[in-house]
């Protein structure tokens, strides 16, 4: 939690520094605008893991055998509601945009999808972390968020000064699916 914490406003927050680094204030606040509307999501993730924990514990603490069980087909419907989620942020994420922004705002609306799968891969991560945490291996979320800070930098570096808020974009999204995958994998083999 000491890593993962710093790890994710960093995550989070880098694409922001990177546009301002090398396209100012403007493009930062075109990107805000789909940023906004693009963590909608986050809602839907954090009312299912402020619950998904602690059930997860009591579950497994009152069956270990059954709780492999229990908790995968559990954690297989919530990552099916959470990529809803993000078909709909995604969906209608442009029409939003258009909607409560000026035109000069517009170009958010191409941010909106990838910043919804960024969500997405996040709440996925979040929902993985548990079997790490009932193995009590923590320590590999915190890996997989360090890799995930070293990925978006270097994605960054690279996205932002080409295609400038869509690379932002790309980037948040592939560097929380890059921890997702890693720290789905991982505690797949310490709590199958």
């Amino acid at each position: 939690g000491v890593v993962t914490a710093p790890m994710h406003w960093l995550l989070s927050s880098s694409d922001r520094w990177f546009l301002q680094h090398y396209y100012g204030a403007k493009a930062v606040g075109v990107y805000s605008i789909g940023y906004s509307i693009g963590i909608v999501g986050m809602m839907i993730n954090g009312a299912v893991t402020s619950v998904w924990l602690p059930e997860a514990a009591r579950e497994y603490e009152q069956s270990p055998a059954q709780a492999r069980l229990t908790l995968g087909r559990l954690m297989d419907r919530l990552i099916v509601l959470m990529a809803l989620t993000w078909l709909v942020v995604a969906a209608a994420g442009g029409d939003i945009v258009r909607w409560l922004a000026n035109e000069r705002f517009y170009a958010a609306a191409d941010y909106v999808p990838y910043i919804a799968g960024g969500v997405f891969f996040y709440g996925v991560l979040r929902l993985a972390d548990t079997g790490l945490l009932i193995a009590k291996q923590l320590k590999w979320a915190a890996l997989w968020w360090l890799a995930g800070a070293l990925i978006c930098a270097l994605l960054n570096m690279a996205l932002v000064p080409q295609y400038g808020g869509l690379g932002a974009a790309i980037t948040q999204s592939i560097g929380f699916a890059f921890m997702s995958v890693g720290i789905l994998s991982t505690a797949q083999t310490k709590f199958p």
